[in-house]
């Protein structure tokens, strides 16, 4: 029961901290923001909660090949592969989940592909970034370094989604389905954590309100990561 509410404690830490330093125009994304959100997938969704998403050799090659001609600067080598910073102060992530092979057990496949584009504070998501989101998925999906078809989902998040945009598009063929392109922005995903909690952070935000920014933030970053398990 202690851990249950140390994590619902964690989890509410993390949504108040996003929801006060997203809207700052002083916020170092790059340090602060952006590591923040990329260390809690939980945020997109109970599907992206698993800790088998990892970074793994085939999606540290498919990315320096999506971002070779961007300028891309890949964080820390060794430590943190999956995440690459644009010359734009866009961040982006790129894991996966293998299983194995359903047809040959002795094979481990890629299943599921989860890309996460961060935009620096006040960007306003166009159609141009949801194309090249979704080109992504495309250069993804027919690179030829991946075994297996796994499904591609990649989130494109900034201040705000300009009218018009298709906030949430499927990438395919006539054959199938394999990508989901979605749009949206740093208050949308509090006000979905914060559902998803039950309005928890609501009914207990005279707690929080005292805590200083900079503690809160403290005490958030220095919470073990949730994609420190490495692919068995």
């Amino acid at each position: 029961m202690l851990r249950v509410l140390d994590e619902i404690d964690s989890r509410l830490s993390v949504v108040e901290t996003i929801r006060r330093i997203a809207d700052d125009p002083a916020t170092d994304e790059l340090h602060t923001l952006h590591p923040l959100i990329l260390r809690s997938r939980w945020l997109f969704g109970p599907e992206f909660e698993s800790e088998e998403y990892c970074s793994n050799v085939t999606l540290q090659t498919v990315a320096r090949e999506l971002f070779k001609k961007q300028d891309a600067q890949f964080i820390n080598d060794k430590h943190r592969p999956d995440i690459v910073v644009l010359p734009d102060t866009t961040t982006v992530q790129l894991t996966g989940i293998e299983s194995f092979d359903r047809t040959d057990s002795t094979l481990l496949r890629l299943e599921h592909i989860l890309l996460i584009e961060l935009k620096k504070g006040g960007f306003k998501i166009t159609r141009s970034e949801v194309n090249q989101a979704d080109g992504y998925v495309q250069d993804i999906a027919s690179s030829g370094a991946i075994s297996g078809t796994p499904y591609i989902c990649a989130w494109v998040v900034g201040q705000s989604v300009a009218s018009g945009v298709a906030s949430d598009k499927e990438v395919g063929d006539q054959n199938r389905k394999y990508g989901r392109v979605r749009a949206t922005t740093f208050g949308t995903l509090v006000a979905t954590a914060n559902r998803r909690l039950l309005k928890l952070r609501d009914r207990l935000s005279t707690r929080y309100g005292k805590i200083p920014t900079d503690v809160l933030l403290e005490r958030v970053l220095s919470k073990p990561q949730q994609d420190d398990v490495p692919f068995r």
